[in-house]
């Protein structure tokens, strides 16, 4: 059974025995310590959906940089398989 005089306790499992035992200073302190508790769940479960959030941005950025990565090396093997025009020193200093 549990405390309906104080259904912030209640939440926090305790048994109405145990609740009734508790005096005011010491009721107080439990109820604190409920609502720190649930606090401090709260944040670090919004502090959890931005990690998984930005782990899914760093995954995107990776793969785009893969991908850059790819078409760089593409790019460099075609020019560098290409035949350029080769320049004397002698023409440019003249």
């Amino acid at each position: 059974m549990t405390c309906k005089c104080r259904p912030d306790l209640a939440r926090a499992g305790l048994p109405t025995e145990q609740i009734m035992r508790l005096n005011g200073p010491l009721k107080d302190m439990v109820t604190k310590v409920d609502v720190a508790m649930k606090v401090c769940t709260s944040q670090t479960e919004k502090l959890m959906a931005k990690v998984n959030k930005l782990e899914a941005i760093k995954k995107n950025i990776d793969w785009e940089m893969k991908e850059l990565g790819n078409e760089l090396r593409m790019q460099w093997i075609q020019m560098s398989g290409s035949v350029s025009p080769q320049i004397e020193l002698s023409e440019v200093v003249a």
